[in-house]
C-alpha cells in the first residue's frame, strides 16, 4: 500500500476534531492517550521549563502527528501545542495508533523520515537565529505560517509569541513590526498579521549570496 493510502487509513481511525485558536490541544505533563493527526491550520510547540517560562520548539502544519513520541515510549508528553488559529485534527486513541503503525512497516519508515526531517529542521533553526538578520528571520516565520494555514492572515499569535520565535525578545520585536507595517508590508493588530505585500515578504525571506550560512529557504510557496 502506498504511503498516501497509508495516511488516509490512518485518518479513518479517530473522530476529527475542530480547536479554537489559542486552544490548549495537548498539554506537557499528561499521559499519553491520543496522538492527533493535525488536519488544518498550525500549531505552536513549547516546552515549559521549571521557571515557568516556555522555549519555542517550533511550528507545525497541517499532515503533522502531534504526541506520537509520548505513544511510542509510554512517558508523558514533553511540551504544550496550542492552536494559532482555528486548528482541526484527527484524535486517533493511542493503542489504536500503535496497533495500526506496527502493521505497516512503510508507515514506520515514514515516521522515521518525518522525525529526521523535523530535527534538521531544528538544526536550521539554530543556524538561522545565529546567522540571519532579524527581519529575515520575522519574514521566514510569517510565510511559514501564512502557508501551514493558507491564508494571509496569521492570526493567535501574541507579540511575546512571535518574539520567541524568531529569537528576540518582544522589546526588540517592536521596531522590526513597526518598519515593515509603515512600508505597507504588514497590517497588525492585537494577535493578528497580515501580509498586505507578501512579494516583498518573499524578497526578504530569501538571502542569496553573502556567506555559507545565508541561503535561499525554497519551502514558502504561497
Amino acid at each position: 500500500m502506498a504511503v498516501d493510502e497509508l495516511w488516509q487509513k490512518l485518518r479513518e481511525l479517530g473522530p476529527e476534531k475542530s480547536y479554537r485558536s489559542r486552544d490548549l490541544m495537548l498539554s506537557q505533563g499528561e499521559a499519553g492517550t491520543s496522538v492527533l493527526l493535525l488536519t488544518r491550520g498550525a500549531v505552536w510547540v513549547a516546552l515549559r521549563t521549571v521557571d515557568g517560562t516556555s522555549r519555542f520548539l517550533g511550528f507545525r502544519g497541517p499532515l503533522t502527528l502531534l504526541g506520537e513520541m509520548s505513544a511510542f515510549s509510554g512517558r508523558a508528553r514533553n511540551a504544550d501545542v496550542m492552536a494559532v488559529g482555528p486548528c482541526r485534527a484527527v484524535v486517533l486513541p493511542t493503542d489504536r495508533f500503535l496497533w495500526f503503525v506496527k502493521q505497516q512497516r512503510d508507515l514506520v519508515l515514514d515516521l522515521l523520515w518525518r522525525e529526521q526531517e523535523r530535527r534538521h529542521e531544528s538544526e536550521l533553526k539554530c543556524s538561522e537565529l545565529k546567522a540571519l538578520p532579524l527581519e529575515v528571520r520575522l519574514a521566514r516565520s510569517l510565510l511559514r505560517l501564512a502557508e501551514f494555514t493558507a491564508s494571509l492572515r496569521v492570526a493567535g499569535l501574541t507579540r511575546e509569541e512571535l518574539a520567541q520565535s524568531v529569537g528576540v525578545t518582544r522589546g526588540a520585536l517592536r521596531p522590526a513590526l513597526a518598519e515593515l507595517r509603515e512600508s505597507g508590508v504588514l497590517a497588525t493588530r492585537r494577535q493578528l498579521i497580515e501580509i498586505k505585500k507578501v512579494e516583498v515578504l518573499r524578497s526578504l525571506a530569501c538571502v542569496c549570496g553573502g556567506g555559507a550560512a545565508l541561503r535561499c529557504d525554497s519551502h514558502h510557496n504561497i
